[in-house]
């Protein structure tokens, strides 16, 4: 099976309808049967992105999701990773 990295414009795309890679980002989602790849500080950019109070509960609910599936890997932040520059 297939892995692909999720990046923070995915996230975004993927929640915003006014984002011009909304629709190919609903459409990966909704079709693709591999396992994704992000990391803490994919989503951390994610979380700052939407940060605004009335954002952050569509900002949990993505985390929530991302943490639940046993499709997708979170790396974790470490500082030997952030050294290597990975």
């Amino acid at each position: 099976m297939k892995t692909v990295f999720a990046d923070s414009y995915y996230f975004l795309a993927l929640m915003n309808e006014q984002d011009e890679g909304h629709a190919k980002a609903i459409d990966f989602a909704r079709n693709f049967r591999g396992f994704t790849v992000t990391t803490d500080w994919v989503l951390t950019e994610v979380g700052d992105a939407l940060s605004q109070p009335l954002q952050r509960p569509a900002f949990l609910k993505v985390l929530e999701i991302a943490q639940g599936n046993p499709r997708v890997t979170i790396v974790e932040a470490t500082h030997e990773l952030f050294a290597r520059g990975v």
